[in-house]
């Protein structure tokens, strides 16, 4: 609708308080006008915000949909709140898909948890069309950035096996190395 377009343009403006405004006024309120409104807290650093909304919008009786669980631990990943995200994720793990798992990878490998995003590559649900290098070269580039060298070389082998003729976990692994 138009009113979501406008949280949305209000969020990415950085004027959170004047898209809480619009869906304040919305007397109709569905999945993507809360993720609209999730997003504007989140893309703003207002992830607490972010939180608390997402309990009104249960009590409300709006479920998160797959969208809502992305937002919510892309900014866990990117505010480096692995606590937070692990609590999310166990009390979403039924509904999680394995994209929402990468974001936890994402997560871990940015807090330098690369033991744990290992785990997680190993154990996380797969999905019909998922890329299989994705996690082994999401955990590599954390390995770069970590200058952990040995679980990198690890990560590249894995990759590498997977798909040979693919050149990003070649790349990622020298400069890692």
């Amino acid at each position: 609708t138009v009113r979501n377009s406008l949280i949305n343009m209000y969020g990415k403006c950085g004027s959170v308080r004047e898209a809480a405004t619009v869906m304040e006024t919305m007397t109709c309120r569905d999945v993507l006008t809360w993720n609209a409104m999730l997003t504007a807290y989140c893309q703003n650093s207002m992830i607490p915000s972010g939180l608390e909304m997402l309990l009104v919008m249960r009590m409300e009786g709006i479920e998160p949909d797959t969208a809502t669980h992305s937002i919510l631990l892309s900014a866990f990943s990117h505010a480096g709140m692995v606590e937070d995200a692990c609590a999310y994720v166990a009390g979403f793990a039924g509904h999680l898909d394995s994209d929402h798992y990468m974001c936890v990878v994402d997560l871990l490998g940015r807090a330098g948890i690369l033991d744990m995003a290992w785990m997680l590559i190993q154990k996380a649900p797969r999905q019909k069309g998922d890329d299989p290098l994705l996690p082994w070269t999401t955990l590599l580039a954390a390995c770069r950035m970590h200058g952990d060298g040995n679980t990198g070389l690890n990560a590249a082998k894995n990759a590498i096996s997977l798909k040979p003729c693919k050149s990003s976990p070649y790349i990622l692994a020298s400069s890692t190395m």
